[in-house]
């Protein structure tokens, strides 16, 4: 479900090559120049004409920099495709593959784990494509003919049927951005995720070395388990190397967002919903994120361990 999302998208090519020109490659351009870049410009050259509103630039710069953020997985994914699919083709290789029901049960519960965290992220996603297409319709200025977006067009968007058009063009170009976010997040997670259950299978090889067969030793499951560590760490250092520069960004930006929504809370007076719906989507998502990435690094820094211990 995810691969083929991405796939829709324009963000991941069939087979194992990355990017080259075809069809699908002008389908992707056209997707990320009209709905991606296309909506953010529109938007960062309205900040010129609300140069004097301090609340709504800061609103503005707000959903700025989160489209900035996806923006930027979405050319850093695109520049490592190649990679990314190597280490997706790794996790395919006999060495990683689960030899018994119990090691079927360990990956079957990391993928379960990482199913749950992708439904609570397109809950999030539906839940905040909803708000962003009904707020300006139940809002008190719903007369004012107000865009879900403040920007900036070539036109007049107060008239029928340029207003509608317009309307219509931000929402599908919100649903594109947040679900493009989703998706990257989603396959970073379960990159990581499906690392950290090599540890879980690493251990349980370990603790059956006793287990013989008649046409295994003791000698050939050892120098299999310690290839296997070799190659685990070399995977989860492939990873690390492709993920440090996505979570720096993302950190970055999500604490420069809860600051700024911080700083709105100065400006308005009593309950505002639009802030507060972009508190809670802000927070919940990078709470999530962290949850997920302390999850991650507590599971592989135990498994770590107890391979060290076993070894002792």
């Amino acid at each position: 479900m995810n691969i083929w999302t991405l796939r829709v998208l324009g963000l991941w090519p069939k087979g194992d090559e990355s990017y080259e020109p075809g069809l699908y490659a002008l389908h992707a351009a056209i997707l990320l120049v009209v709905f991606l870049l296309g909506h953010l410009f529109f938007q960062a050259a309205n900040i010129y004409f609300i140069r004097d509103n301090l609340e709504a630039i800061t609103g503005t710069i707000y959903v700025l920099l989160m489209e900035i953020l996806v923006v930027f997985k979405v050319f850093y994914v695109a520049k490592n495709m190649d990679m990314l699919k190597q280490l997706l083709k790794t996790l395919e290789s006999d060495l990683f593959q689960p030899k018994s029901a119990e090691q079927k049960a360990l990956i079957e519960s990391s993928v379960y784990f990482w199913r749950i965290i992708y439904q609570l992220l397109l809950i999030m996603c539906c839940g905040c494509n909803l708000f962003w297409a009904l707020f300006p319709l139940l809002d008190k200025t719903a007369g004012e003919r107000r865009l879900p977006f403040l920007a900036w067009y070539p036109y007049n968007t107060t008239t029928s049927p340029l207003y509608e058009i317009t309307y219509v063009y931000q929402i599908v170009s919100a649903g594109f951005f947040t679900t493009v976010h989703v998706n990257v997040d989603a396959l970073v997670t379960a990159i990581t995720v499906f690392n950290a259950s090599q540890f879980d299978i690493l251990i349980d090889n370990l603790r059956n070395l006793h287990v013989l067969t008649d046409s295994t030793g003791i000698n050939d499951k050892l120098i299999n388990c310690i290839e296997h560590h070799k190659q685990t760490l070399s995977y989860a250092e492939k990873c690390n190397k492709f993920l440090k520069w996505i979570l720096l960004v993302q950190f970055f930006i999500f604490t420069i967002s809860i600051g700024i929504s911080m700083f709105e809370l100065t400006l308005v007076s009593g309950s505002r919903l639009i802030l507060l719906c972009e508190i809670y989507f802000s927070v919940g998502a990078s709470f999530e994120r962290v949850l997920v990435a302390l999850g991650i690094r507590i599971c592989h820094n135990l498994a770590d361990i107890d391979v060290l211990l076993v070894w002792k």
